[in-house]
């Protein structure tokens, strides 16, 4: 399994901020792929992230989840619960 950890530099923020964490990983020939915010940078940025996205910013909690391309990468998920 391969971490790449994402950070941001938006003109909106004063520096690079970590946003989360990007999990690669290839199993008998099939590929997986799971990413996870940062719960901290959701706390500060959910107005912004609501914004950009044209979402309610109640709606944020949804993405303080794992989302994958399928249940492969579950050493990423274990990691990260």
């Amino acid at each position: 399994m391969e971490r790449l950890f994402v950070f941001a530099d938006f003109n909106w923020l004063g520096k690079a901020e970590l946003v989360g964490e990007l999990c690669y990983e290839k199993l008998h020939g099939s590929e997986s792929y799971a990413f996870k915010f940062d719960e901290n940078w959701l706390k500060v940025h959910a107005g912004s992230l609501a914004t950009l996205l044209q979402i309610p910013a109640r709606e944020i909690d949804m993405f303080n989840v794992n989302y994958t391309q399928n249940k492969k990468c579950s050493s990423f998920e274990k990691l990260n619960h």
